[in-house]
């Protein structure tokens, strides 16, 4: 059988395999642009396609790697992986293949390639979660960030070494800031750690806890990912928090500031919190003045910032 199956790699599809590739691939291309009812008759007929093939088809690797390419439904996958015969589920090549569409597939692998890393890897670069189906030996550092590479969510299908690993936690905070309240509790308003995190995703800043959140050195820190010159803005003193050109920088079309809105709807937030409520009367007298002079010189409404006593 293991010459049959290299040799079919080789092998052209058959007038027959074409004919039913064709029939394949339109009911995938049904079920992906149908909803309701239509698309649930699409998916059934998938599930007697997949029903009606005979052994000569599901024997042939190049006819189902050509079955995996084309299917598009979650459900239509999960059916073929059962489909696959106990020879192809040995051959490193198809499974290769297979793990870039369905990498779920190595939940059902035979242990002999289960254990390969360059098989489980391949998996796991096209989703992370699978990680969980590994043997704990298997978890290296370099498989663990591929996972997380991947996706964030395979954080919580870590062991508790990975999970307590800064750089890891790091690395999951770049992808996914808001997971900081569920994950680094050992971490947790450490300074020197929420500055790195500040660095790989700003936005991380959101989820700290008000102790560390409203500290003065990390919201500078922040300013400083976004490359603002906290020196060089026209104070000497560097008393930027009593600053009202710097307080109202990002509530100006200014040309220096270089940022999309979603930026400079976080820039303007960082200044609420960071600047003191004298500073940030002024600011707010400032804008309604302009407002009614020279609106076209605004960034967008700003009244929602502003929290004053």
């Amino acid at each position: 059988m293991k010459d049959f199956i290299q040799q079919d790699l080789i092998t052209p599809l058959t007038a027959k395999e074409i004919a039913k590739i064709k029939k394949w691939k339109r009911i995938q291309h049904e079920i992906a642009v149908f909803k309701g009812a239509e698309r649930k008759e699409s998916r059934n007929e998938a599930k007697k396609f997949l029903s009606n093939l005979s052994t000569k088809f599901l024997t042939s690797e190049v006819f189902l790697r050509e079955v995996f390419k084309y299917a598009s439904d979650k459900r239509t996958l999960k059916r073929l992986l059962g489909l696959i015969p106990r020879q192809l589920m040995r051959n490193e090549d198809f499974i290769l293949y297979v793990a870039q569409i369905v990498p779920e597939i190595i939940k059902d692998l035979p242990l002999s390639l289960k254990s390969k890393k360059h098989i489980y890897q391949s998996c796991v670069k096209n989703n992370g979660e699978v990680i969980q189906y590994l043997n704990a030996s298997s978890v290296d550092r370099e498989t663990a960030e591929l996972a997380i590479k991947n996706t964030y969510k395979a954080y919580f299908h870590l062991g508790e070494v990975f999970q307590k690993d800064p750089d890891i936690c790091l690395q999951v905070l770049e992808k996914s800031p808001k997971t900081y309240k569920k994950i680094c509790y050992q971490f947790k308003n450490e300074f020197n750690f929420c500055k790195r995190a500040i660095s790989r995703n700003p936005k991380v800043w959101f989820y700290f806890e008000d102790i560390i959140k409203n500290d003065r050195f990390i919201i500078e820190h922040v300013f400083r990912t976004f490359k603002l010159d906290l020196e060089g803005i026209g104070l000497k003193n560097n008393n930027l928090q009593e600053s009202t050109e710097f307080c109202k920088m990002p509530f100006f079309l200014f040309s220096s500031l270089n940022y999309s809105q979603n930026e400079k709807d976080f820039l303007k937030k960082l200044m609420m919190a960071y600047c003191t409520n004298n500073t940030k009367q002024k600011v707010f007298e400032i804008l309604q003045i302009t407002k009614k002079t020279s609106p076209d010189q605004l960034s967008g409404p700003y009244e929602a910032y502003f929290k004053l006593p």
